[in-house]
């Protein structure tokens, strides 16, 4: 579902930088709560706000008025403007499209909305590995389903890492389940980077998806994974692969 810039019309509008925002004197918005697994991530463990916004279906608004407050407008602007810029080198991603402000000061970003799809962390709070074959199914085998499902994934990350988008919030209620397929969601200024000199984030990145792979396994029944990702994407990849000979339940 990526979004040409080029498709969006009234109400949105163009700002002096070329951006795209939607003022909030010209739609009618609602609080949309989504169910959790958990109660948030990060230190302070809040609980984001989003809005859907009235006669827009694909897109919703995501609050960007929590903590940290301070350069909080400057940090998202700046972000945004760099993940537009690349979007039409990143069709499999779907960066955020625009901002959302309300009597002059940014409130928001309009992010892609993936209405009725599951993150990995709702999804394998109920789901056994059988029944994520009713959200994910590209494989009959319920292991190989499930290894193609992480593997997917990572080829998000190495995908953007290859463009020079180094994503570090690789956590299961980042990825969902659109039309049986993956989706990476929720861009923050605080966890994306453009450069990575010595190689700190490529590091962090792969340690989270480490932990991603063994939170949702045991969850959907598979004991003792006990992974541990590699020094860069390929040998990662390798070890991916080879959970499906190791995988127990």
């Amino acid at each position: 579902m990526v979004i040409s810039m080029k498709e969006l019309d009234e109400p949105f509008k163009k700002d002096k930088k070329g951006l795209w925002y939607i003022d909030s004197r010209d739609i009618t918005i609602k609080e949309k709560v989504f169910p959790q697994c958990n109660r948030g991530y990060g230190m302070y463990q809040e609980k984001r706000q989003f809005f859907e916004i009235d006669g827009i279906n694909d897109l919703i608004i995501k609050d960007s008025t929590m903590y940290p407050v301070l350069f909080n407008r400057t940090r998202n602007l700046a972000l945004l403007k760099e993940l537009v810029k690349r979007q039409g080198e990143l069709p499999e991603v779907d960066f955020p499209v625009a901002y959302y402000k309300s009597f002059g000061i940014l409130k928001g970003i309009v992010v892609p909305y993936y209405r009725n799809a599951p993150s990995l962390s709702s999804l394998t709070c109920y789901c056994s590995c059988e029944q994520l074959l009713d959200h994910y199914h590209h494989d009959d085998d319920v292991i190989d389903n499930f290894v193609s499902m992480l593997l997917d994934v990572l080829n998000l990350l190495i995908i953007m890492y290859n463009k020079g988008v180094y994503y570090t919030d690789a956590h299961s209620g980042n990825f969902v389940i659109d039309k049986n397929t993956i989706k990476v969601i929720d861009f923050e200024p605080e966890y994306v980077f453009f450069s990575d000199i010595y190689g700190k984030h490529l590091k962090y990145m792969l340690r989270k998806y480490e932990s991603l792979v063994n939170a949702v396994g045991p969850r959907c029944g598979f004991v003792k994974i006990g992974f541990k990702a590699g020094e860069d994407f390929y040998t990662t990849e390798k070890k991916v692969m080879e959970l499906r000979k190791k995988l127990e339940r």
